[in-house]
C-alpha cells in the first residue's frame, strides 16, 4: 500500500507540473497574436499599395484594342477599382 501511495502521489505531482506548464503556454500565447495582426496589417497595406501602382501603370500604358476590348478592359478596371 506505501508503493501504491506514492505512485498515485508522484502521478499527482506530475498532473499538476503538467497543468502549470499548459497555463503558462497558454498566457504565451495569447500575448504573441497582436504582434501578428499588426504585422500583417503592415503587410497588407504595402501589397495594397504595390497593386495601385501596377495598376495605374496599366492605366498610364494602354495598349492597342479594338472598341470591344476596349470596353472590356474599362469594364474591368471599373469593377476592380471598387
Amino acid at each position: 500500500t506505501i508503493n501504491r501511495q506514492n505512485n498515485i502521489l508522484t502521478r499527482m505531482l506530475q498532473h499538476e507540473k503538467a497543468q502549470a506548464k499548459q497555463e503558462q503556454e497558454q498566457r504565451r500565447e495569447s500575448t504573441e497574436g497582436r504582434d501578428l495582426i499588426d504585422k500583417s496589417n503592415n503587410q497588407f497595406l504595402e501589397f495594397n499599395k504595390l497593386k495601385n501602382r501596377e495598376l495605374e501603370l496599366f492605366k498610364q500604358v494602354p495598349p492597342v484594342f479594338s472598341p470591344y476590348y476596349k470596353e472590356k478592359v474599362n469594364e474591368f478596371f471599373y469593377k476592380f477599382e471598387r
